[in-house]
């Protein structure tokens, strides 16, 4: 017996919702003119206690330098695989921190630096939702629940 028409709409549906769901919760990050970054210190600096902790790597600063590196290289058409101004040049395209070679830096290959972390951002959040959706859809669970366990990791600590 063919299944109803909104029955088959649930998957597509479930889908877009978990693609607006990160929209709806980082709107003011997407139209913002500022990085989605905190460059002036780690992450959760300012909650640190000002004495007996040594203040943390500032990664967000190292992944905002190597975004912007492949987003000037991309726009010039220089080569990926040496980074001239590290040191006195280092390999880029071979170390797994600059992230060259991840889906999630495709944005930075065609869009200015600020939009592509911007939609980056969102691309990452999109993709974690629809593969907890998946997952959960693999254990057996309704479309609606899954919908709920995908949006539950959108929203998780380890994604922010």
């Amino acid at each position: 017996m063919p299944r109803p028409f909104l029955a088959r709409l649930e998957g597509p549906l479930c889908i877009v919702l978990l693609a607006l769901a990160p929209a709806a919760v980082h709107w003011q990050v997407l139209f913002a003119d500022h990085a989605p970054l905190a460059l002036e210190g780690p992450p959760g600096q300012e909650a640190r206690p000002l004495q007996g902790l040594a203040p943390a790597k500032q990664h967000s600063v190292q992944t905002y330098l190597a975004y912007r590196f492949i987003t000037d290289a991309a726009a010039t058409g220089d080569s990926l695989l040496w980074n001239p101004r590290e040191d006195f040049g280092v390999p880029f395209l071979a170390t797994w921190r600059t992230r060259v070679l991840s889906p999630f830096t495709l944005p930075f290959y065609f869009l200015p630096l600020l939009d592509a972390l911007k939609w980056s951002l969102l691309l990452k959040a999109i993709v974690a939702g629809a593969c907890a959706y998946h997952a959960a859809r693999r254990f057996g669970h309704q479309p609606a629940m899954a919908l709920l366990a995908g949006i539950a990791f959108q929203m998780s600590a380890p994604l922010y």
